[in-house]
């Protein structure tokens, strides 16, 4: 072969060569432009070298089985696939990223999910009614705690959370969230969940109230009555309004006040009184001019600072003048069936004697009853007139009466006690040894009780 044809030889090689090399490059330009480029990740899926199409296709693929996950406040989940939520790819936002890696290859390759998709937000909407928990009729509403009275006591009537769901808020928050490639929503920001009042708001109160209420105070008649003021009453002092539950204690009071001066009344009407050396109890009407009442005025205000202490300080009976059960200590007591006479002072017994009292036979009497002394003398006379008309005179060296013309007094009879008095007694004074006369003398002070009965 000549040197001439083995050069027309190489340059038809060259020629064929360069032919095939400016080929190659014009399939690979016309490839990279209907083609991602290498290393493109979308929604971390692999799209190198694959059309917009295939890569839409893979991308798919992936995400087929993907669901939004839902949460409420309830802890409830409810799961609804992206396609029924209207999530779809969007081709012209793929072809956006197709296109910005074209016009510059040095560009970002790795693009996220939301990059490339879209929301059909009026079909979210649709979707996200027919979730049972964002439906208005399974809502509920919080309520409130508040003060409860069960007839006892207080007790606090717990707060109820709420389920209801701003859908609006619901909306936008879902559809952000999808836009964003989230697909897990906690509706629990967007819910009106607690009430205005909670059951620990109420808590103190409900305490303070039955600190109150739950309390039981006594208080002791001069008759021994136990009258109780407890729960049983202050729950008729409860009273509600607006506000809530409250203890009106103005009225509540002043009525108890009412009752227990009514109580008072008539414990102070009687003397149950336990006579010496018996074991039997006298009940004897005590004279208007010697009962107690009850200070209404200044019991309510003795219950009204008790109440306000939380019943700290004791509330005690107060009284207009002195029951006589607390009397008892300075007392004169005769029984005319035993012919007898006590006199206490201090409480101490300082005198026990038989007596005289008045002719049952001849109708005088030593009236029963309950009375003071109301002087005492010595050395007189005591003068009278019999049942036949005629007068008598008695000198005495010692008198004690107790009610106008009678009274305790010396005699000189040498014997007393007994049926005496049956046949033989006075005109109704009480006659006494003279020893005896003058030690009751002595201790009686005006004012003394003086008891007198039949037991």
């Amino acid at each position: 072969m000549t040197k001439q044809r083995k050069r027309e030889v190489i340059c038809l090689i060259a020629i064929v060569i360069l032919a095939l090399v400016v080929v190659e490059i014009a399939i690979f330009c016309n490839f990279s432009k209907n083609h991602f480029l290498g290393g493109t990740q979308i929604g971390e899926v692999d799209c190198s070298y694959l059309t917009i199409d295939s890569a839409m296709k893979k991308v798919a693929e992936k995400y087929r089985g993907q669901k939004c996950e839902f949460t409420f406040s309830t802890g409830e989940i409810q799961e609804v696939s992206l396609g029924k939520l209207g999530v779809e790819l969007d081709e012209t936002k793929f072809a956006e990223c197709f296109n910005e890696q074209h016009e510059n290859r040095e560009a970002e390759r790795e693009y996220d999910l939301e990059e490339v998709i879209s929301v059909d937000k009026k079909w979210l909407e649709v979707e996200l009614k027919r979730i049972p928990q964002l439906q208005e009729q399974n809502m509920k509403k919080p309520e409130n705690a508040r003060v409860e009275w069960n007839g006892t006591t207080f007790y606090v009537w717990e707060h109820v959370l709420g389920t209801e769901v701003n859908f609006e808020d619901a909306l936008l928050m879902t559809a952000d969230a999808l836009e964003n490639g989230i697909f897990q929503v906690d509706f629990t920001s967007v819910t009106n969940m607690y009430p205005e009042i909670l059951s620990s708001d109420v808590l103190d109160e409900v305490k303070e109230l039955n600190s109150v209420i739950l309390n039981s105070i006594q208080f002791e008649l001069s008759n021994g009555e136990i009258v109780t003021l407890d729960n049983s009453i202050m729950k008729n002092w409860v009273t509600k309004n607006s506000d809530g539950y409250f203890i009106d204690t103005e009225n509540g009071i002043a009525n108890f006040v009412e009752e227990l001066a009514v109580k008072v009344d008539e414990a102070e009407a009687e003397l149950h009184f336990m006579p010496t050396e018996l074991d039997k109890e006298i009940v004897l009407e005590v004279p208007k001019a010697f009962r107690a009442s009850l200070n209404k005025e200044k019991e309510i205000a003795e219950i009204k600072a008790a109440f306000d202490s939380n019943w700290v300080l004791k509330p005690r009976l107060i009284y207009i003048g002195y029951p006589l059960s607390t009397r008892l200590n300075d007392l004169v007591e005769l029984d005319k069936t035993r012919q007898t006479v006590w006199q206490y002072r201090d409480g101490s017994l300082v005198l026990k004697s038989e007596c005289v009292t008045a002719n049952e036979s001849q109708d005088y009497d030593t009236p029963n009853g309950i009375y003071t002394v109301i002087n005492k003398a010595e050395d007189i006379v005591l003068r009278g007139t019999n049942r036949d008309g005629s007068k008598y005179e008695q000198p005495v060296d010692y008198w004690v009466g107790f009610i106008p013309r009678y009274g305790f007094h010396d005699s000189p009879r040498t014997e007393f006690g007994g049926e005496i008095y049956k046949k033989g007694g006075s005109h109704g004074c009480v006659h006494l040894p003279e020893k005896e006369a003058e030690v009751l003398y002595n201790h009686a002070s005006e004012g003394m009780l003086v008891i007198i009965y039949e037991s």
